[in-house]
Parts: C-alpha cells; structure tokens; sequence
C-alpha cells in the first residue's frame, strides 16, 4: 500500500479542479498517461441553482 505522503515520488500532480459538485486531482502515472481522480460531493454540497451553465457541442437545444 502507497501511503499519501509518498505519492508525489510515484506520480506528478499537475492540477486540482473544483467542478463545484466534484473535485478533481490531474495527474500522470509514472508511464505518462494523464489521469483524474475525481471525488463526488454529497448532493447536499451542490450549490443551489444552475450546475452547468454553458452548451454541450452540437447542442441537443437546437
């Protein structure tokens, strides 16, 4: 077992995400495959309102 103090020698952390009802670690495994490891909020943390504010390509709007 990789104990979490040791886990920056084994793989590089490139960025931290807060997608507001998920956070997000980006990463590369040591063969240079990027990565996200991702951790759910429970719903109750969500944020009141609109989650997702943009348009999906090739919008099912249209």
């Amino acid at each position: 077992m990789v104990k979490p103090k040791r886990l920056g020698h084994l793989v590089k952390i490139v960025g931290i995400g807060d997608h507001r009802v998920s956070l997000g670690v980006y990463l590369f495994d040591p063969e240079g495959n990027e990565i996200e490891v991702f951790y759910e909020l429970r719903r109750e943390q969500w944020p009141d309102g609109q989650i997702f504010a943009g348009r999906f390509p090739g919008s099912l709007e249209d």
